[in-house]
């Protein structure tokens, strides 16, 4: 998916550049990753369209952050979310979410990526 802007950031450890699907994080530590968005069907579905978005680190989903959803008609729209720590031990560390399913649009998505600590 892809992010079109940035909000609020602080310091260089986490970067964005706008349009683009990839969150680098440059600085090892414990990161709190929340994902929000909503998706509706395409034009040319086929129903029921089941829907699954996963956070990646690295292109490896992390397990635990992943939301789904069924989409059964032309008018639905359904808000997707996931929150999950993650531990980042290499960087730079590549922060993207996939979405599996079928075709569809998705509008209001948002990452928020927060550095909760160091790697101990």
């Amino acid at each position: 998916m892809i992010f079109d802007r940035n909000s609020i950031t602080n310091g260089s450890s986490i970067t964005h550049p706008t349009n683009s699907s990839n969150v680098t994080i440059s600085t090892p530590g414990i990161y709190e990753i929340t994902f929000n968005g909503s998706v509706s069907p395409a034009g040319d579905t086929i129903f029921p369209l089941a829907m699954l978005l996963v956070l990646l680190v690295n292109s490896n989903q992390v397990g635990g952050a992943a939301a789904q959803c069924s989409l059964t008609s032309a008018n639905d729209v359904e808000n997707m979310a996931f929150t999950q720590i993650v531990n980042i031990t290499q960087v730079p560390a590549t922060i993207s979410v996939r979405a599996n399913g079928g075709n569809f649009f998705y509008s209001n998505a948002t990452i928020n990526i927060k550095k909760l600590g160091t790697v101990s």
